[in-house]
């Protein structure tokens, strides 16, 4: 870790006005956490015990091995000065002391030049780093701490608060915090207030379990302005003239992060021409994600269906109709594959009949359904050309079924 000499400075400082302000605060404020097994203590007065003899060579062995520092004069000095820093170390479990607070910077020289400051540090049950904090309350691992969070660490401020946050006010699990800060590291540098007032709107719009939902599929809505963004986008999804959206607002609450005025009133208005209708509003109702798609794509897609399954400009207004999701299909890696393999087994002309019929056959699994049915059709030797066109929308069973059914309706003639 690279640490500059006012980083250093500021350090120290902090330790000398801790230890002179320490010694001005009355001992019996400083207590053990509350145990049933046991009544409340008052931490011991270290300062008192520097007469008292102790092992300053096994001391200065047990730093050297678990803080891993170096055996300086200045550090030999602390430990002969002041036998509370060997009491403190020989009662401590460095170990687990290193883990709760880290190697922070200047840890020798703040033994050397402030021994009973660290003395009760070492003691206390008190101080824990932000990376400890989120082992505990969100089960953070080592990996994730280093890859997700230890290049911008929050603070332990702000790591307790937002744990706080999530925990008491949406019952988020340990495994649930987990899953929200290290998706998104960003909301540690927002103030939690600002996450209450979206909370306190989103309340007043949905039942707090569907709030809870919001927040794990899109935690970074917690960050949006409600009066600007969030109020605005609310009232634009009950504008659509449906009761349907709350139930858009819970699976894709991404809708609220986009601009009424310059994202999702001109793209209905886009719909609405691209598909020569009046209103787009049920397109949208039905797949929200073109609200958020680029025009420019849903355009290359839609030009690519006409192109490709031969399709007039109303045949293919009435499959994107029928179907708004194909608009959210891939060309390269999902459409295009499966029409190829289709043309395989279909004629263009039954293809197009198909989509037009059933625009889902292009949703389906290449790998999972369209490709394991065909060989099964040609196993049994049923003509593709004479299948139904639903015959790709059958349930497992169903298909099964109907397969069957196929197979022992026919009756091999013997030869005479």
């Amino acid at each position: 870790m690279m640490v500059n000499q006012r980083d250093r400075f500021k350090f120290l400082t902090i330790c000398s006005l801790l230890a002179l302000s320490w010694n001005l605060i009355e001992i019996h404020s400083f207590t053990l956490p509350y145990s049933p097994e046991k009544k409340v203590q008052k931490m011991p007065d270290l300062s008192r015990d520097n007469n008292l003899e102790f092992n300053e060579i096994g001391a200065m062995g047990i730093i050297m091995k678990d803080l891993k520092l170096s055996c300086t004069p200045s550090l030999q000095s602390s430990l002969h000065k002041h036998g509370s820093l060997c009491r403190s170390i020989y009662e401590t479990d460095l170990k687990n002391w290193v883990e709760r607070i880290g190697h922070f910077p200047f840890l020798q020289e703040a033994i050397e030049r402030h021994p009973l400051l660290m003395a009760r540090v070492l003691t206390s049950d008190k101080l824990h780093t932000a990376e400890y904090l989120l082992f505990k309350r969100a089960e953070v691992s080592s990996s994730q701490w280093s890859e997700k969070l230890s290049s911008n660490p929050p603070s332990r401020y702000r790591a307790k608060q937002l744990t706080l946050f999530l925990k008491s006010r949406l019952f988020f699990s340990p495994a649930e915090i987990n899953k929200v800060i290290i998706s998104q590291p960003k909301l540690f540098t927002y103030n939690v207030k600002k996450f209450e007032e979206v909370v306190d709107f989103l309340i007043t719009q949905v039942p707090t379990p569907d709030v809870k939902v919001i927040v794990k599929r899109w935690p970074i809505l917690l960050t949006y302005s409600v009066e600007s963004r969030i109020k605005p986008g609310v009232i634009f999804l009950k504008s659509l003239g449906n009761t349907r959206w709350k139930r858009i607002l819970v699976k894709y609450p991404q809708v609220l992060t986009h601009s009424v005025n310059t994202v999702l009133r001109p793209k209905l208005e886009y719909l609405a021409g691209l598909l020569n209708v009046r209103s787009a509003k049920n397109l949208v109702t039905n797949y929200p994600p073109l609200l958020w798609l680029s025009s420019d794509l849903i355009q290359r897609k839609f030009e690519f269906l006409k192109e490709r399954l031969d399709l007039t400009q109303v045949e293919a207004e009435v499959l994107v109709e029928t179907y708004p999701q194909i608009l959210g299909l891939s060309i390269e890696n999902n459409m295009m594959p499966k029409i190829e393999y289709l043309l395989l087994h279909l004629p263009p002309d039954q293809l197009r009949e198909w989509a037009l019929y059933q625009p889902a056959i292009l949703a389906y699994s290449l790998n999972k359904r369209l490709i394991p049915r065909f060989e099964q059709l040609k196993a049994a030797d049923i003509a593709i050309s004479y299948s139904p066109k639903y015959l790709m929308s059958m349930t497992d069973s169903k298909f099964e079924s109907w397969l069957s059914l196929q197979a022992s309706s026919w009756t091999v003639i013997p030869d005479e």
